[in-house]
């Protein structure tokens, strides 16, 4: 996942390993504000 942040003018990249859909999912909810913006690249296949 792919992580920018406004506000502290920084970006992150960051592995989800061994994740199932549903921590994904936490984890982009988490990344998405006002402030924070998020792009999770998935294998091909996976949902």
């Amino acid at each position: 996942m792919c992580t920018v942040d406004t506000v502290k003018h920084d970006g992150a990249y960051e592995l989800l390993l061994g994740c199932t859909v549903d921590e994904m999912s936490i984890a982009e909810r988490f990344h998405t504000s006002e402030y924070m913006a998020r792009l999770l690249a998935r294998r091909p296949g996976e949902r």
